[in-house]
Formats: C-alpha cells, structure tokens, sequence
C-alpha cells in the first residue's frame, strides 16, 4: 500500500487540488456559454452533435465534457453520448433555481478582479477596484447587461435559502416589512407569505429595484418599491426591518452608519432581522471564510462572527435578541432598540 492512499493524499495533491479550482470555473463558464445542460435536456447526444451546434471543435468538446462527467457535472453513457446529471441540470439556462447566472458572474468579472487579490491584501482598495478603477456597485451601474446577470445570480443563489429563512421566523405579527437592499424583492415575498396582514417594501438603489420590478413586484398590491440610498436615509415607520447579504458587503463603520438610520426608523417594538453566514471556529473547513475573502476582494466587506455583529449593533444603538439557526447555511441575528 502507498504512503498516499494509507494516509490521504499529500500536501502537494491538496494544493494542486485547490488549484485547479480556477479550471473547473472556466469549464463550467464554457458549458454554461455554450448552454450544453440546455442542449441535453431532451435526451442524450454525443459532443460532435453538440459541437454542430455550438460552433465547437468537437475533440475539444468532448475533452470538456470528459472532464465535467468525471466531477458529475453531466454523464457518459456506454454508447458515448453524454446525457444530464442532476448536477448539470442546475446549469440549465431556464432551470428553476438554477446556477448560471452565477456561474457567468463568478467566471467573468469577479473572476478578472480576483486576479489582483494579493495587491489587495497591501493595498486600502479592493481586488476589484484595483483591476477595473472603481467600486464594483458603481462599475454595475454602468453596465446594465452585466448588472443584470448579477441582479439574476443574487436572485438564483439566494431562492434556495429563502424558505429556510421564513420557515424559522414568524412574521405573523408583524405589519410593515422592508427589505432593505432587496434588489428582486424574494425575501420579502416570503416573510409577507407568513404575515397576511403586513405590507411591505423594496428599499434599494434604482439599478437593484430593476430586478424587482423585472419579478413583477411593481404590480403586488402588498408592496411598495421604494429608491434610495441606504447610506443616506431609510424609510421610517417599519416594525421589521430585513437585511439579507448586506452588511457582509461593508465595512464595519458603513454597517453602523445603516444599521443607524435604520434604528431612527424602527417604529414601536421594531425589529432588525439579519440574514448572513457566521464565520465559525478555528481550523475547521468553513464556506463563510472563502466568501469573507470574497467580500474583501470584491466590494471591502467582510463576513463575520456573532460578537462581532452584535458589537455593530451595539455602536448603532441596537442590541441582539436572538440568533436563530435555520436549515440552510445562514443564520438569523434579531435585534432590537436598546
């Protein structure tokens, strides 16, 4: 028996494994460009039929292919032709609760900005500014297709989190609920479907109210699409007022200055309902320490644990009541007036 399989692979395969990381991005942006999961939906067929159709060279679409089954994102049948996997049906094109959206965003973009990570560890800028010369929510407004595929990607990550997140909080007794920075509006959809007696709003910059409005809120008569700008002000009158993956998006003095005016706005017995990942202990595999270095090398937030969210609380005039695990990898952090 090799030292390798007695005791797990070594230090260099691990590296190498973290490594090619970067490839199998690229291959699955490759699949998602030439939309292959849709072109499989009805039923098998080989990469040279599939290369017909997409203008590939089709060696070199089947060398792609190859790779991806061998991650079952797709599968090779006997007779050579690959066909979906349940996997690879999350990139279709029109799958509900899909992932391609993200898959272009993370491959094309975020992915460039990513290329100046280490100067951003030397430098008081993010990753992404470094590479494009501005913030990432400025660089979106000036690029409506791109916003909109982000806007589609936030929408798409986050549609499975969302009944995770109303199924572990009762909204029954509340009246009026903002989502603050809500851009499409699904979390408010949500805790509205557990208060029938509630309104509710969409506070968010005009570029975020596009991906509400492109939902079809515009036309909910239980809800109001409100634009601004949460650095600035936040309307008033709220008894729950919701944030899902904002803050991580923000410094810590940013986060107060929110957090702040949301307070001045919280109407008797408010509530603040934050939604967000909680870093976890030390040396143990965690997802909320990768998108915490994604935080920093995109717009300079960060993720964080639960003191030190209840320590932004605290500057802004709020204290936490509780925190609530849910079935999904966010928790729930509720706060109140002090």
């Amino acid at each position: 028996m090799s030292e390798q399989s007695a005791q797990g692979p070594s230090p260099q395969d691990v590296v190498m494994g973290m490594v090619a990381g970067a490839w199998r991005t690229q291959a699955l942006a490759a699949a998602v460009r030439f939309d292959l999961a849709e072109r499989l939906a009805a039923g098998p067929r080989t990469a040279a039929d599939l290369a017909k159709d997409c203008g590939a060279i089709p060696d070199r679409l089947e060398r792609l292919l190859r790779a991806l089954a061998s991650e079952g994102v797709f599968h090779r049948r006997d007779d050579g032709r690959y066909e979906n996997s349940p996997t690879s049906s999350v990139l279709r094109s029109s799958a509900r609760n899909g992932v391609s959206a993200v898959v272009r965003m993370t491959a094309e973009e975020h992915y460039t900005g990513w290329s100046r990570f280490a100067d951003c560890l030397v430098q008081p800028h993010t990753a992404f500014e470094l590479y494009f010369g501005e913030p990432v929510f400025n660089w979106y407004g000036r690029h409506p297709a791109l916003a909109a595929n982000f806007n589609q990607a936030m929408r798409d990550y986050s549609a499975p989190q969302i009944p995770a997140i109303v199924a572990a909080y009762d909204t029954s007794d509340r009246r009026r609920i903002f989502d603050v920075g809500g851009g499409h509006g699904g979390l408010l959809l949500g805790l509205l479907s557990r208060a029938p007696l509630a309104r509710g709003a969409v506070f968010d910059l005009e570029q975020g109210l596009a991906a509400a409005r492109a939902a079809g809120l515009d036309h909910d008569a239980r809800v109001d699409l409100i634009a601004g700008n949460f650095f600035e002000s936040v309307p008033a009158g709220g008894d729950l007022y919701a944030l899902k993956f904002i803050l991580h998006d923000w410094d810590d003095d940013r986060c107060v200055t929110i957090l702040r005016h949301i307070r001045a706005g919280l109407a008797p017995r408010g509530k603040v309902l934050v939604c967000e990942q909680l870093v976890g202990p030390h040396n143990e595999p965690d997802p909320a320490k990768w998108m915490d270095l994604h935080m920093m090398a995109m717009p300079g937030g960060r993720e964080r644990t639960k003191d030190e969210y209840a320590a932004l609380f605290a500057r802004a005039g709020l204290r936490v009541t509780r925190t609530i695990p849910t079935a999904c990898p966010m928790s729930l952090l509720e706060a109140e007036a002090n």
